[in-house]
């Protein structure tokens, strides 16, 4: 078999959907005469950043494909240095040179069309060169989402990157208790650890909890549930009927957008009025459990869309199909392209209309460059290297 005959279209065809998402819920502008959009359509968008949740599962299912292919019963861990290399290989060059363009970027938007300030790291935005070097650092590293470098540096996507960096550490010892203990209470465990982080940090660390729940463990039954899936769909795993239904996934989706959205408008006014007490406590524990649900949602959907083979069947999951086998590149590079769609199209004296338009064109058409250009090489090297390794 190639690799190309291997892949899932439906698993394509959802990398797309939350991609697509994504970039939906970065669409949101306001035009220089003060227009913007209608209140009730940027709430709506806002919820593609949901699409994040969407991408954790698919990257567990992505991942332990990988393994779970080649695998028996009995097989061990894939080794893991070898793992690393791999990951690193395919999934690194690719974020440098999106962070290298993004720094670039940082320099034209604040240096050369602001000229904001006399030194050079204003010109980049910054107020603090020691801040700059940190965020970089970070960045280099992989651990932006420790200390939110990738809102100031300007691409706000990159944080959950290192959350995935995370997670692949926490592969190991997921794929030795699913051997060890089993599915069942291997699950069990994770969203014991999950919500219990989650948990810690809402009651210990308040202020900064933005942080803590964009860590491994505060995400990892999410990517969990994408591994089982892969075990449910090569029927290694047995499960009820009703795990594979696509109609109860979205109805979890829609309930938990409805808790979202109720505890996003009416909680915080009820916990700075009871604040730990049974008034306020429902709404901190939604903050516990929110991610989780979402990540059920999209598990169930998930697991139907490939028992059905959703994505063989209509043009419109072919067409996310295809966003979906370059949505990396367009996750890396669609912040760089919706300012400069903005300003072009104001430039050209264009509407609301014409300039929402460009802002979702050009960043689909940048990140299909972009792969074409770049993640497309370091892609065909993974896969060199993995049937090397084979």
């Amino acid at each position: 078999m190639t690799e190309r005959s291997t892949r899932l279209v439906a698993i394509d065809a959802l990398r797309g959907v939350a991609v697509l998402a994504v970039l939906l819920s970065h669409l949101p502008f306001v035009m220089r005469s003060g227009e913007g959009y209608p209140r009730w359509v940027q709430m709506s968008l806002e919820y593609g950043a949901h699409g994040v949740n969407l991408f954790l599962v698919l990257s567990g299912f992505c991942i332990h494909m990988a393994w779970a292919r080649a695998a028996t019963t009995s097989s061990r861990p894939p080794a893991f240095t070898a793992f690393w290399k791999r990951r690193l290989r395919r999934l690194y060059p690719p974020y440098f040179v999106a962070l290298l363009l993004t720094v670039a970027g940082l320099y034209v938007f604040h240096g050369v069309l602001r000229h904001e300030g006399p030194g050079l790291v204003q010109r980049f935005g910054y107020a603090s060169g020691a801040q700059l070097a940190i965020d970089l650092v970070f960045l280099v590293l992989l651990l932006q989402n420790l200390n939110e470098a990738s809102d100031r540096i300007g691409n706000g996507p990159f944080w959950s990157l290192a959350l995935e960096e995370q997670l692949y550490l926490l592969y190991f010892p997921l794929l030795w208790m699913r051997r060890t203990i089993g599915w069942p209470r291997t699950l069990v465990l994770v969203l014991v650890v999950t919500l219990g982080f989650r948990l810690g940090a809402v009651l210990w660390a308040p202020d900064h909890l933005g942080v803590f729940l964009r860590v491994g463990p505060a995400r990892w039954f999410e990517w969990a549930l994408g591994a089982l899936a892969v075990e449910i769909h090569m029927k290694r795993v047995q499960v009820p009927r009703v795990f594979s239904s696509g109609l109860l996934g979205l109805l979890v989706l829609g309930a938990t957008i409805a808790i979202d959205h109720h505890m996003r408008w009416t909680g915080p006014n009820v916990v700075a009025a009871h604040g730990l007490s049974w008034g306020g406590a429902p709404y901190l524990v939604g903050d516990v459990a929110n991610d989780s649900l979402f990540g059920i949602g999209f598990f169930l959907v998930m697991n139907a869309a490939c028992a059905h083979d959703w994505g063989n069947k209509t043009r419109p999951a072919l067409a996310l199909a295809w966003v979906g086998i370059f949505s990396y590149s367009l996750y890396l590079t669609h912040q760089l392209a919706l300012v400069p769609a903005k300003e072009i199209a104001f430039r050209l004296g264009l509407g609301m209309v014409p300039v929402s338009v460009a802002r979702l064109v050009v960043p689909i058409a940048v990140g299909w460059v972009f792969f074409k250009l770049v993640e497309r090489h370091f892609l065909t090297a993974s896969r060199a290297s993995r049937s090397t390794s084979a």
